[in-house]
């Protein structure tokens, strides 16, 4: 990975955290560069996927809001917010956002990896890869909720993608 980038500020951040958006709209922006666009859906798995290997490669949170467990998997509920007027269709252009905020050069690397390994599933298929047995939404998920239950711990999710990364790498817990 590359050494982090300035930001917004004459001073570079060790641990820099983004609006949710931010990252939602650097996937909009790859999706657009490469013709395939994405859904609200899919982007809101994707965001999640991104930050789940930013806990577990980079050691810190890739976005500064909490996710939630709902019934159909991990949710971000500012992205959701931001995202619902598309419903179950394509996302047409950015997201707005308060403060401009620019990506890291790692950061960037990290969304653009998870882009091109991810973007050919569809938003129903990122959301049974997130409901997986022992995954962080699977083990705090309430059924019983009337909409959204609880908040996913940062520490569940980086368990969880550390764990899938050192599976995939032939790793065996000690």
């Amino acid at each position: 990975m590359v050494a982090p980038a300035n930001r917004t500020s004459s001073q570079p951040e060790k641990n820099p955290m983004y609006d949710v958006r931010t990252i939602a709209n650097e996937f909009i922006r790859l999706a657009s560069k490469s013709g395939q666009p994405l859904t609200n859906m899919q982007i809101q798995k994707l965001v999640y996927i991104a930050h789940g290997y930013g806990l577990a490669i980079l050691h810190r949170p890739l976005i500064k809001q909490h996710v939630e467990a709902w019934r159909y998997g991990p949710v971000i509920p500012e992205l959701y917010n931001a995202l619902r007027e598309y419903g179950a269709g394509f996302v047409q252009k950015p997201i707005r956002v308060a403060s401009q905020e620019v990506l890291t050069e790692s950061d960037k690397v990290l969304v653009a990896t998870v882009f091109n390994s991810y973007k050919r599933f569809t938003g129903p298929q990122l959301s049974t890869m997130t409901h997986q047995a022992d995954s962080p939404w699977r083990r705090v998920y309430n059924p019983h909720a009337e909409f959204h239950s609880e908040i996913i711990s940062n520490d569940l999710i980086r368990e969880y993608y550390a764990n899938l990364l050192n599976e995939r790498a032939g790793i065996q817990p000690a």
